[in-house]
């Protein structure tokens, strides 16, 4: 079936450590975008601050698309923090559309969101920002008329406290000045030497932004995620999808015995998939959420299955802090779809492969079949909007 949506506009938004359209040699959504050439649509990426927090990055992804000025603290335009500024003019950022993307944004012309791993919560903190008219624009949560998660990491990511995060507070512990680090070496191995602008311009102490609670490590945390999913609601008339990857440990191959686990995963998630898969579950004093243990959802076993960056769990729909409508799974085959609930997809049911976590994005141009598989799934996901 095809939803024949009103939007015209499909804004791709990244996720942790990412970058913008032409930022680097390497295209941060492989071949993705092209895939909705000669649609109705027309398909944009925007750029996010790569460590920033989720309200940050929702508030540069508003500027892009209406135009402006960066604001931070919306209309009400004052911080509560000394460290850091209500309001970065345009003129002070690179990697900046010189145009807004849809300077008549509204409920009547909406837009479709895709976000992948950090970019999904990225465009929910979006929506509630509409719904709230935090910008002072005459908003709502109408605005957006589809959010796509790819990968999204909706209940935080384990991995987080592999980096040295506080499972209780979120806080980077250890060295929290390696987010930055981190962000700017991903790059130079992707690109061979360029770094992605940071867009930490609304920061006066950098200092001040690693070691506290407003950054992007803090949020993937599951305490972090929590706290975003407890200011987020689904809005009724907004269709939301999951399309949740996971990569198969590969114990053994017909009863053989393999001496690696993971093969055929990105090399750059290999350590990290294997620590979320054997990570041990928490301490009775240092539990991520007031209610671990309560569920089946919130036992450790059931975070073990992973993408080699965030639990397949994790992927579907926003659950830690309270329940939201679901649609149920499958989503690009069904014969119906209602707006206001919640439909998830395993990718390798989509395309007849598994995807590790870089594959929807530029993972796919760097390992042996996956580029084919990646158009197949965009090309889909196109033809189903």
């Amino acid at each position: 079936m095809s939803l024949n949506l009103k939007s015209r506009k499909i804004i791709f938004v990244h996720g942790i450590f990412g970058w913008g359209e032409n930022e680097l040699p390497l295209s941060y959504w492989g071949d993705a975008l092209a895939q909705f050439a000669g649609s109705r649509f027309e398909a944009h990426e925007v750029k996010c601050g790569p460590v920033s927090s989720f309200h940050d990055r929702a508030c540069e992804v508003f500027a892009q698309i209406k135009g402006g000025d960066f604001q931070y603290c919306g209309a009400a335009g004052v911080s509560n923090d000394p460290a850091k500024r209500s309001v970065v003019a345009r003129s002070e950022r690179r990697q900046v559309p010189p145009q807004p993307l849809l300077s008549d944004w509204s409920a009547d012309n909406p837009v479709i969101l895709v976000g992948h791993s950090a970019g999904a919560h990225t465009c929910l903190a979006l929506q509630q920002l509409l719904a709230r008219d935090f910008f002072g624009v005459g908003s709502s949560a109408d605005w957006i008329e589809a959010v796509v998660c790819i990968s999204g990491v909706l209940n935080g990511s384990t991995l987080t406290y592999m980096f040295g995060c506080d499972p209780v507070t979120g806080k980077l512990e250890q060295n929290p000045g390696r987010l930055i680090d981190a962000a700017l070496a991903l790059a130079m191995m992707v690109s061979g030497g360029p770094t992605p602008e940071l867009w930490l311009e609304q920061w006066a102490d950098r200092t001040a932004f690693v070691s506290g609670q407003d950054n992007l490590a803090c949020d993937l945390t599951l305490s972090g995620c929590r706290a975003a999913n407890a200011g987020f609601s689904t809005n009724p008339t907004t269709y939301y999808f999951s399309l949740v990857t996971s990569t198969p440990e590969n114990r053994s191959v017909l009863g053989i015995e393999l001496p690696v686990r993971y093969i055929g995963i990105n090399p750059l998630l290999h350590a990290t998939a294997i620590y979320q898969a054997d990570r041990d579950d928490f301490s009775a004093g240092a539990l991520p959420l007031p209610n671990w243990h309560t569920t089946s959802q919130l036992q450790i076993e059931a975070w073990r299955d992973n993408d080699g960056a965030v639990s397949a769990i994790s992927q579907f729909l926003p659950f830690t802090h309270h329940p939201e409508p679901v649609g149920g799974e499958g989503f690009l085959s069904r014969v119906s779809i209602e707006k206001g609930k919640w439909y998830f997809e395993r990718i390798e049911n989509v395309v007849g492969r598994s995807f590790d976590h870089l594959d929807p994005a530029f993972g796919a141009k760097i390992k042996f079949g996956a580029a084919a598989a990646q158009r197949e799934l965009y090309q889909k996901l196109a033809a189903f909007l």
